[in-house]
């Protein structure tokens, strides 16, 4: 089990994004515009990722988050090599999750993720994430 990438809201990407390919040797992936409303990019690092969010609807997840907190941390991604098991170990012990296990197409990997409800992770929203191969 590894963090995958940490996820981080911001009104305007271009700022961290600078700052991290400048002193940091970040190199940028291809920016998605998710169909939510917001925009996704990660800039890959020596030892994972940042996922920069940044929303083009107020009235998307990403937007409201903005709204409410001004930005910041939103999540932190952690890889698992069976979530289906994993989410299902987790619910026995009594833990919720937000929504269902959710099949993506990032383009260059397909990935299912699925996230902890935050109040059973004193309130940061964690994401657990399998790679299909």
């Amino acid at each position: 089990m590894n963090i995958d990438h940490i996820g981080i809201v911001t009104e305007d990407r271009q700022i961290l994004s600078t700052m991290l390919e400048k002193y940091f040797n970040g190199q940028p992936r291809k920016e998605v515009l998710d169909e939510e409303g917001f925009i996704s990019q990660f800039i890959d690092l020596e030892f994972g990722s940042i996922e920069i969010l940044e929303p083009i609807r107020k009235n998307s997840t990403i937007g409201k988050f903005l709204e409410k907190t001004g930005g910041g941390l939103h999540h932190i991604s952690i890889k698992v090599k069976n979530i289906e098991k994993t989410v299902e170990k987790m619910i026995r012990d009594k833990y919720e999750f937000i929504g269902d296990i959710v099949l993506y197409d990032r383009g260059e990997k397909n990935l299912k993720y699925i996230f902890i409800n935050p109040k059973f992770s004193n309130k940061v929203l964690i994401e657990l994430q399998e790679e299909i191969k």
